[in-house]
């Protein structure tokens, strides 16, 4: 009768641990439903100028280089210049233009590291004024970026349509894994543009796993100690 009875507290015992095994699990997985549609990226980065711009109704100068979050830019000659919230050539947010016509501008990482370049925000720098005492047409205008990618060259252009001011997106194709970009300003104000939010990927940075990512790599883990756990008993 004692065997008996010691037999059945290991059995509740045996089964007690087991429950609690089989909780600990379902708490991993639930952390994993719960947490997987967290996504953070590490290496993704925007210059957005925010700043830079200020009250006023003409420009705020800036300097022959701007650097933000790990990238500069830098210009053939002349300063980067933003317009102020009350001039008429102020398009939604701040923008920086070089003050410099047929002014090359130059996008590269500080450090000279390799990056992939995905978006960019284009405006004329034109008010669109075409009447009265100081006229300011937009002019139909064709930016090409240039990349250089290794040995070789990567470029696209992009258009403005004439008597269009309103800010656009380009999205750029092949610019991945480059080491510097760049473009002209344009060679008359009518056709001179402004740039906003550029889009970048910062290959060097080694992006951080997501809790998800290692919850799920630690379930095939749990599961193993469990089963092993279980023949021993």
């Amino acid at each position: 009768m004692s065997r008996t009875r010691k037999f059945h507290s290991h059995v509740l015992i045996y089964s007690g641990v087991r429950s609690v095994e089989m909780r600990n699990i379902g708490t991993l997985i639930a952390l994993v439903f719960a947490t997987s549609c967290a996504s953070v990226s590490a290496d993704l980065v925007t210059l957005d100028f925010t700043g830079q711009g200020g009250p006023g109704g003409n420009v705020s100068v800036i300097g022959s280089t701007y650097m933000e979050d790990g990238f500069t830019l830098s210009g053939s000659s002349g300063n980067f210049e933003s317009q102020q919230f009350g001039s008429p050539r102020y398009q939604v947010s701040e923008s920086l233009f070089l003050a410099v016509l047929d002014g090359t501008i130059t996008l590269k990482e500080s450090d000279n590291s390799l990056f992939t370049l995905t978006k960019i925000t284009l405006a004329s720098f034109a008010s669109g004024i075409t009447g009265g005492l100081n006229p300011d047409p937009a002019e139909a205008q064709t930016i090409v970026f240039t990349g250089i990618k290794g040995a070789s060259t990567v470029s696209q252009s992009y258009t403005i349509a004439a008597g269009i001011t309103a800010p656009s997106v380009l999205e750029f194709v092949g610019f991945d894994g480059v080491s510097q970009v760049s473009w002209s300003q344009g060679s008359t104000v009518p056709t001179a543009h402004q740039f906003d939010n550029i889009e970048l990927d910062n290959l060097n940075v080694v992006a951080v796993p997501e809790v998800s990512s290692l919850a799920l790599c630690a379930i095939p883990a749990c599961l193993a100690l469990f089963r092993t756990r279980s023949r021993k008993r």
